[in-house]
């Protein structure tokens, strides 16, 4: 409901005409969830099952959809999941919702396109710390240490991960990247890419080092491998860095290992020699969030 008088005598229903406009706007998976501010509200059916949430809702917890129809924005949805999801799963859905793309199992790759995030990191803060005392805000505000902005695939989001966790968290503990960072080129490297700016997939402006996940979808062609080329050495000759990460790097523990040392000396970053522990709870985190099959980027400027 719109606000905490509407959400606390709220009684759901879902009836045909309900689902039909649900159906239209891309919810087809049944029974959808229903938030409810009592156990005495409860009305689970075929169509809807019902969650109990008997705090006060936060002001920005609701979408006005239609009519009476409201939704959980997006912030509130992530301090709801927070309440369920473990560190790792909540960082991964912070990527998401501050990412352009969506995860959808009907879709090729698992995921679809979006054209700009549904939050930014400030907006999640801002909404948790809002409700300090919710069921979820600790590791709502926990797992933002770890999220970064502007992902555009799964993968990315992965790869950030595995880059950018620190070594008891399974990750290398590299400082955060910028995600798909716009870089204005000066006019010799505009000659060289024959466009204004590039769009680096990672980038540390300080340390001028950029990281780019070659995908196979738009990188494999002739046109692609060009494209990157060119954008490689406008980036040099701008004094920038840049490391290529491939899916076969991604999916190997040493060859990951040796590319971020690499990174590390360049950058002169100093990273923690992970130990026994780190070593297992990396080998954790990549069974479980390293998909089974690549899931490519959009193309990058």
């Amino acid at each position: 409901m719109a606000n905490n008088e509407a959400f606390a005598g709220h009684i759901p229903k879902a009836d045909g005409e309900a689902v039909r406009f649900l159906e239209a706007i891309g919810m087809h998976d049944l029974p959808i969830s229903v938030l409810v501010p009592a156990r005495s509200s409860r009305r689970d059916t075929r169509i809807m099952r019902c969650r109990v949430w008997s705090r006060p809702p936060s002001p920005g917890s609701f979408w006005h959809v239609r009519d009476d129809v409201y939704c959980c924005s997006p912030e509130f949805v992530y301090l709801q999941m927070a309440g369920r999801l473990d560190l790792v799963g909540t960082v991964l859905l912070g990527y998401e919702l501050c990412g352009r793309y969506s995860l959808s199992p009907a879709g090729g790759d698992g995921f679809s396109n979006r054209a700009v995030p549904l939050a930014t990191r400030a907006s999640l803060l801002e909404f948790v710390e809002g409700t300090p005392s919710a069921r979820g805000s600790k590791m709502a505000r926990a797992a933002l240490r770890f999220v970064c902005e502007g992902s555009r695939s799964p993968m990315e989001s992965v790869s950030s991960m595995l880059l950018g966790l620190p070594p008891h968290r399974g990750g290398k503990g590299c400082p955060t990247p910028l995600i798909n960072h716009r870089v204005d080129l000066d006019d010799v490297a505009r000659k060289v890419a024959r466009r204004s700016y590039v769009e680096c997939d990672f980038f540390w402006p300080r340390e001028r080092i950029a990281l780019e996940y070659d995908s196979n979808e738009f990188h494999a062609s002739p046109a692609g491998m060009a494209r990157d080329a060119s954008k490689r050495a406008a980036l040099e000759t701008m004094g920038v860095c840049v490391f290529t990460l491939t899916w076969q790097q991604a999916r190997d523990a040493e060859a990951t290992d040796s590319l971020v040392r690499a990174m590390a000396r360049k950058a002169g970053w100093r990273l923690r020699t992970p130990s026994a522990r780190d070593a297992n709870r990396e080998r954790e985190l990549r069974r479980r969030i390293l998909p089974r099959a690549p899931h490519e980027s959009s193309a990058s400027a």
